[in-house]
């Protein structure tokens, strides 16, 4: 019997606090970005491998160069009905919006959650 015990927003923040550094670089088949042990464990907890691909679909060469400092957040917004509508946000860390998308359905178990892309690294701020 296979029973998959599943962590609180509390229990996931909490862990993904513990976060600083990174031991090893996760390669995304998108070959220009790879990815931290913070971001691998987020994307574990939260079954949300797709936040990883989502993210790694806007990172072009082009894309990196012109923006090496990226802020990713990913928020909820209220909704009538379930699932909850997320919004994907990419900014340049001065408040100027450089991407976003709506995820229409989703069962992500966290409010908000925030990553860095820097020179083609993903990471959790904490590993920063």
């Amino acid at each position: 019997m296979n029973t998959k015990i599943k962590l609180t927003a509390q229990e996931i923040e909490s862990e993904l606090a513990q976060y600083y550094g990174t031991e090893n670089y996760y390669k995304h088949y998108i070959p220009s970005m790879v990815y931290t042990d913070g971001i691998q464990a987020m994307a574990k907890m939260c079954e949300a491998y797709w936040l990883i691909d989502v993210v790694a679909s806007y990172q072009t060469i082009k894309f990196q160069t012109a923006n090496s400092f990226q802020v990713w957040k990913i928020t909820k917004k209220p909704t009538r009905t379930y699932p909850e509508k997320y919004v994907v946000e990419c900014s340049d860390g001065n408040g100027n919006v450089l991407q976003k998308q709506t995820i229409k359905f989703s069962d992500f178990p966290l409010e908000e959650i925030k990553m860095y892309v820097v020179d083609g690294v993903m990471m959790l701020p904490s590993e920063y």
